[in-house]
């Protein structure tokens, strides 16, 4: 149960099951927050702080948490994170778009995805895509990802990131990546959605 109805008003802190925090000011911990599996099963959360520290300023960071969590839970990102992934350069803001998806057919251990439209890696706010097939591994950079999947200058590839279900019937999790700035054939800026299957 939620611990609340429709039809009352409730202070959420007095009725939270569990709860995620970080002790950095204004890492603006919170901003994504993505549900899945691993370790055969084991629930986690990662939780997106775009603006955290850990690296550089506003490199940002995504806390992966590992259940399961009893009633009152309170864990911190720099104490209890089961895995951390930072951001690399400065005012990278890693965090603002993740995603947990089951892209390989392997119950129980989803992979996690995270996008970075501020990245320059391969060119200008081209933005990158890091796929990691063991979010709950310490910490470690962005760039050690299993897969990293990099825009064109200036398309800011990564901005977001959703779930397709299952579109070919391959029971992998396909997904969507958003492309903003994406270049058409008429040389402007039309944006575009590509989908990953």
């Amino acid at each position: 149960g939620s611990g609340w109805t429709t039809s009352t008003n409730v202070v959420v802190s007095a009725v939270f099951h569990a709860r995620f925090i970080d002790g950095q000011n204004k890492s603006f911990m919170g901003a994504a927050v993505t549900a899945g599996q691993v370790n055969n099963g084991t629930a986690a959360i990662a939780v997106g702080a775009p603006q955290a520290d850990d690296v550089g300023s506003n490199t940002g960071s995504v806390y992966v948490f590992e259940g399961p969590w009893t009633p009152g839970t309170t864990e911190s990102a720099s104490a209890d994170a089961d895995g951390t992934w930072t951001g690399v350069t400065t005012s990278q803001n890693v965090g603002y778009t993740i995603l947990f998806a089951n892209t390989n057919n392997d119950p129980g251990d989803d992979t996690l995805l995270i996008g970075s439209e501020k990245s320059s890696a391969a060119a200008p706010s081209a933005g990158e895509l890091y796929m990691i097939d063991t979010p709950n591994a310490g910490t470690q950079s962005v760039t050690a990802a299993d897969t990293r999947g990099q825009g064109q200058w200036g398309w800011k590839l990564g901005r977001w990131i959703a779930s397709a279900g299952d579109v070919n019937g391959d029971s992998k999790e396909d997904f969507w990546v958003g492309v903003p700035k994406y270049y058409g054939s008429n040389s402007q800026r039309v944006g575009a959605a590509f989908l990953f299957v």
